[in-house]
């Protein structure tokens, strides 16, 4: 079979094979024209794939021709559709975004408030002598695992989480079934005694 049609790039291709209507390279990958050989009304499909360089360039081509008020209207109403629909994801992130730091913001409040109540209970004696030669910080032993706490903490501080269990950040924030997982948790932990 010769190769003697070219597709919308002009490239030689097959002919009577849908490469002879869309461009089958990488640029394109058989999924649309070229954008230099764009139909001058973009079909809806067309329309939402092309970039919005190549929707500029089909606007300065075609704008001022026969159907330019109807290019125009076209290029424009996508353009508007686009920048809203960014504009809606960047509302979505920011709220998002917003509502992430109120609730880490809660659980450091909380964190700082079981700290204070742990150092009036265990008298500030919260760290054992290893985990002084090891320059632990108490505040570490309220996050992270709980190997952590049983290898560094106090007696004291261990007597404190058996009687006000550690809650993790995702039970803290995780609702109903987030605290159910944790109360399983702590009941085969190490740490606690048996409930």
């Amino acid at each position: 079979m010769s190769y003697d049609v070219r597709d919308l790039l002009g490239h030689w291709v097959k002919p009577k094979t849908r490469a002879a209507e869309m461009c089958p390279h990488a640029c394109c990958r058989g999924r649309r024209p070229h954008p230099d050989r764009f139909p001058v009304i973009l079909p809806k499909t067309l329309l939402r794939e092309a970039s919005e360089r190549e929707l500029w360039a089909h606007l300065d081509r075609y704008g001022g021709g026969r159907q330019g008020e109807r290019v125009g209207t076209q290029v424009v109403a996508e353009l508007t559709r686009r920048e809203a629909r960014q504009e809606k994801t960047r509302a979505r992130r920011d709220r998002a975004k917003d509502r992430r730091r109120t609730k880490d913001d809660e659980f450091r409040s909380y964190l700082e408030s079981e700290w204070i109540a742990a150092e009036r209970q265990t008298r500030g004696v919260m760290v054992n002598a290893a985990g002084r030669r090891a320059g632990i910080d108490d505040r570490s032993l309220f996050t992270g695992p709980e190997s952590r706490v049983r290898k560094y903490g106090s007696r004291e501080l261990r007597e404190y989480f058996e009687a006000h269990p550690r809650v993790s950040r995702s039970e803290f924030l995780g609702g109903a079934e987030a605290q159910r997982r944790g109360g399983r948790r702590r009941g085969e932990s190490q740490l606690y005694g048996i409930y």
